[in-house]
C-alpha cells in the first residue's frame, strides 16, 4: 500500500509539473501574441503615414509637371534616384489637375 501511494504520489506531481508548464506557455503564447498584434498595429499606423506623404509628394510632383520615367541623373540628382519610380495611372494622383508638361 505504500509503495502504491508513492507511486500515485509521483505520478501527481509530474502531472501538476505538465500542467504548470502548460500554463506557463499559454500565458507566454498570450504575451507574445499581444506583442505582435501590437507591433503590427504600429507598423500599420506607420505604413499609413508613409503612404499619406507619398501621395502628398506624387501630388506635389504632379502639380510641377513632373510625369513616369524621369531621367534624375539629367536633373543634376544622381544615380540615387534611379530607382525613385511613381505612376500617375495608380490612381494616387488625379489627371485632370495636372499641367500637362511632359518633361523638365
Amino acid at each position: 500500500l505504500a509503495e502504491l501511494q508513492s507511486s500515485l504520489a509521483t505520478i501527481i506531481n509530474h502531472l501538476a509539473y505538465i500542467q504548470k508548464i502548460r500554463k506557463k506557455v499559454k500565458e507566454h503564447d498570450f504575451n507574445l501574441f499581444a506583442w505582435g498584434m501590437a507591433k503590427l498595429d504600429k507598423e500599420d499606423r506607420i505604413l499609413s503615414i508613409l503612404n499619406s506623404n507619398e501621395r502628398h509628394t506624387l501630388s506635389n510632383l504632379h502639380y510641377l509637371g513632373v510625369l513616369d520615367n524621369v531621367d534624375w541623373s539629367s536633373l543634376g540628382l544622381g544615380y540615387n534616384f534611379n530607382n525613385i519610380t511613381f505612376s500617375l495611372d495608380s490612381g494616387i494622383i488625379n489627371k485632370s489637375s495636372s499641367k500637362a508638361i511632359r518633361s523638365i
